[in-house]
């Protein structure tokens, strides 16, 4: 006896891939406890770095820069948004700091004070 060339037909207890996406498509109810510690995951992700970068700008702002020198930094802390702050704090206050110390070791400085 030769096999069937067309497909053979299914039993109706097997699920066809489409039934199998509309019974994942239908509605689920929803799990509270994922739903309040997916939320609490994404504000701490996404409103703890945009604190810190608030509050670095304010610190930037304040910093003893020049008009160019503080928008060079702001914009290097908002576009390079992973290491843009810790190249700041490395770099940024750290030569400033540098800065002031040697002015103030200098005896120039010690002559007028």
């Amino acid at each position: 006896m030769a096999t069937p060339c067309f497909p053979v037909a299914r039993k109706k207890e097997q699920l066809t891939a489409m039934d199998q996406m509309d019974q994942m498509d239908q509605m689920q109810p929803i799990n509270r406890e994922h739903l309040v510690r997916n939320l609490l995951l994404a504000l701490v992700v996404v409103l703890v770095p945009v604190l810190g970068h608030l509050i670095l700008t304010v610190i930037i702002l304040r910093d003893e820069l020049n008009g160019w020198q503080k928008l060079w930094w702001i914009l290097v802390i908002w576009i390079v948004w992973r290491i843009g702050p810790f190249l700041y704090l490395l770099l940024g206050q750290r030569r400033n700091r540098l800065l002031n110390f040697l002015q103030m070791a200098s005896p120039a400085h010690h002559a007028t004070g």
